[in-house]
């Protein structure tokens, strides 16, 4: 059973293209209160129709028009359908009472998700929403919220961040220390934070003046050094000894080491992502095939991956030098789509290539002294290095020297294309194995060795 994270970005967009599957001659839009005005004003904002509220009682109330609607008006020769909208049906009983209300009006009935079995309660649907599934903007207000949901996967409750989650912090996409997901109607039964204890008055002056409900606070101990690695494992220790069904972390790379160190589900909101561990069954030579990289259709690497990707079953961070066109980050970000993927490459004007789908960093494999730093800082980080750099032997030679150190224990690095023999005998007297497809692929750098630390 999978969990599905959906977030407040994508509920508009999934409004949007809603809008455009709506008939032409609709004459206004009705949204459900309280979270189908989202929807509602979005749809109502594309297609410049006047938008109105159901309320309570039943009756529609006109939400006015706006400046462009006072001056320019809204087209007249409309005497179409309302289109009622609301964000998800479940169960389906708000729309019920919605058609019961307007029962004497022209309406056709949308919403932007539905549940499978539920798609005839409505005539116009965004996306088909299986359960279970979290609702970003409905979270704080839930029954999964404080464990009151039928289903065991939300066990009981939710645990939390604080920076990034409840507080905005620079990648959550508010400005910093503003208010966030405020649990302010149920109080979050543990909020788990990278903040040291001697931060605590000040952190909860911040939750009382925001008007956040809370049970347990639990903070870094003073004198603890604030890596990734320290962090993780004390959100892991507070949220792996109790059931609760999910913990919400901001950074990708903390989010993939409390699944690890706790076996359970993370939800990270920046990559809009649950993170339940593992291999989610999309083999390498189908993720080249799509992303049409050069590892699949020159090279046939793809079978290759294939073994290596079958053996791991908990990968949580990946590594790729050499970015070009972006195509083999989006693949890795199809095969291990949990995971924190890493794109490197000495051009920092590629990094807008793999956007939204990789964290990149600057790396120059000529630079001995740099990929030393790079493999002691990330030390027993990454579970799949790939070197598809310059190809260059003395680099190739220089990246599996350094960067061995960045695998974890059983880690597997892959350095690609290497076309010269001297390079190709001197991985291999270093317990690499070597990988020779130049007779299937007609390319004279078909040529691979893979390390396993």
């Amino acid at each position: 059973m999978s969990l599905e994270w959906i977030s407040t970005r994508r509920m508009i967009a999934e409004a949007i293209s809603l809008a455009g599957k709506l008939p032409t001659n609709i004459s206004g839009i009705v949204g459900i209160p309280r979270s189908g005005m989202i929807p509602a004003s979005v749809i109502a904002t594309q297609r410049h129709l006047p938008l109105w509220q159901l309320t309570e009682d039943g009756k529609l109330e006109l939400l006015g028009y706006g400046n462009r609607g006072r001056s320019f008006g809204f087209p007249r020769d409309r005497d179409g359908p309302l289109a009622v909208i609301d964000d998800t049906v479940y169960a389906g009983n708000s729309m019920a009472r919605a058609r019961a209300a307007l029962a004497n009006r022209k309406a056709l009935f949308c919403s932007v998700f539905v549940r499978p079995d539920r798609t005839a309660a409505v005539d116009y649907f965004g996306r088909q929403l299986p359960s279970p599934q979290i609702l970003e903007w409905n979270l704080m207000n839930s029954q999964q919220f404080v464990g009151r949901a039928a289903n065991p996967i939300y066990g009981s409750g939710v645990a939390c961040d604080f920076d990034g989650i409840i507080c905005h912090d620079h990648a959550s996409g508010g400005v910093p220390g503003t208010p966030y997901l405020v649990p302010r109607v149920h109080p979050c039964r543990l909020i788990a934070t990278g903040r040291h204890e001697r931060e605590r008055a000040k952190t909860e002056d911040w939750l009382r003046k925001h008007g956040a409900r809370w049970e347990r606070l639990e903070m870094l101990a003073d004198g603890v050094a604030p890596t990734a690695e320290h962090i993780a494992a004390h959100k892991a220790r507070w949220f792996g000894s109790e059931p609760f069904g999910f913990f919400l972390e901001s950074e990708p790379e903390q989010a993939a080491l409390i699944q690890r160190l706790t076996g359970k589900l993370v939800i990270c909101p920046v990559i809009e992502s649950v993170l339940a561990g593992g291999y989610n069954g999309v083999l390498p030579s189908q993720a080249f095939a799509e992303t049409h990289t050069d590892k699949g259709w020159q090279h046939n690497y793809g079978p290759l991956y294939d073994e290596i990707v079958r053996a791991k079953r908990n990968v949580t961070a990946v590594l790729e030098i050499g970015v070009l066109e972006g195509q083999s980050i989006k693949a890795w970000s199809r095969v291990f789509p949990h995971a924190s993927i890493v794109a490197a490459d000495i051009d920092h004007g590629r990094a807008n290539r793999v956007k939204g789908i990789a964290s990149f960093v600057s790396l120059d494999v000529s630079d001995a002294e740099g990929l030393g730093r790079f493999g002691r800082r990330n030390s027993g980080r990454f579970d799949l290095i790939v070197d598809d750099s310059s190809h260059r032997p003395q680099h190739q030679l220089l990246v599996q020297e350094k960067l061995m150190q960045a695998l974890k224990p059983g880690g597997t690095l892959v350095i690609e294309d290497v076309h010269d023999e001297a390079a190709f005998e001197a991985l291999m007297a270093r317990n690499g194995i070597g990988k020779d497809l130049r007779a299937q692929t007609n390319c004279i750098c078909s040529r691979c060795v893979i390390f396993t630390r």
